[in-house]
C-alpha cells in the first residue's frame, strides 16, 4: 500500500485545503443595507437644505422687489432718492408738470380780455341771472350792447380759448 498511502495524503491534503479555503471566504456579501440607508438619508437631508435654502432666497427676493415697490410708490421716498442722487429741489418731471398746468394761461392770448371791463366783475352765477333776460335770449328784443356785456364777463371770468368740451 505504498502509493495509496500517497494517495490518501494528497487527497487528504486536497480536501484540508478546499475546507480551510472555504472556510476563510465568506459564505454571503457583507450586508452593506445599513451604510447604504446612511448614505441616502445623508442625500435627502442635503437635497433638502438646497431646496430650503432656494425657498428662503426666493422670499427674499419677494420681500426686497415688494420693498422697492413701496418705495417707488411712496412720495416721500421718491424726493429722498432723487435727493439722495444729486438732484437739488424740483425734479424734471414736477417742472414739466408744472409747466403743462400753466401752459394754457401763459399763452399768446392767455390772458385775454384782461384789461376789460375793469370793475364790472360778475360771478358765475351773476353771469347766469343775465342770460335768463329777454335782452339776451329773446330774438325779438335782443339787446346787442347786453349780449357783449354777458359775453364780456364769461372772457373775463374764463380767460383763455374755449375748447367745448374741455371745462364741465
Amino acid at each position: 500500500m505504498g502509493g495509496s498511502e500517497a494517495l490518501i495524503a494528497s487527497v487528504f491534503t486536497q480536501v484540508a485545503g478546499t475546507a480551510l479555503g472555504m472556510a476563510n471566504k465568506p459564505s454571503a456579501p457583507p450586508d452593506n443595507s445599513a451604510q447604504l440607508a446612511a448614505e441616502r438619508e445623508a442625500r435627502e437631508e442635503e437635497q433638502r437644505k438646497k431646496e430650503a435654502d432656494e425657498r428662503r432666497r426666493q422670499r427674499e427676493n419677494v420681500t426686497e422687489a415688494r420693498q422697492l415697490e413701496q418705495k417707488r410708490q411712496d412720495p416721500a421716498a421718491k424726493r429722498q432718492t432723487t435727493l439722495a442722487n444729486g438732484a437739488t429741489g424740483l425734479t424734471d418731471a414736477a417742472v414739466i408738470s408744472a409747466f403743462a398746468k400753466i401752459a394754457p394761461l401763459v399763452l399768446e392770448g392767455g390772458f385775454r380780455g384782461a384789461g376789460r371791463g375793469y370793475g364790472e366783475k360778475h360771478s358765475r352765477e351773476q353771469l347766469r341771472e343775465m342770460m335768463k333776460d329777454p335782452r339776451f335770449s329773446d330774438p325779438a328784443r335782443l339787446d346787442k350792447e347786453y349780449v357783449k356785456k354777458v359775453n364780456d364777463g364769461f372772457d373775463t371770468l374764463y380767460p383763455g380759448d374755449y375748447i367745448p368740451g374741455s371745462r364741465i
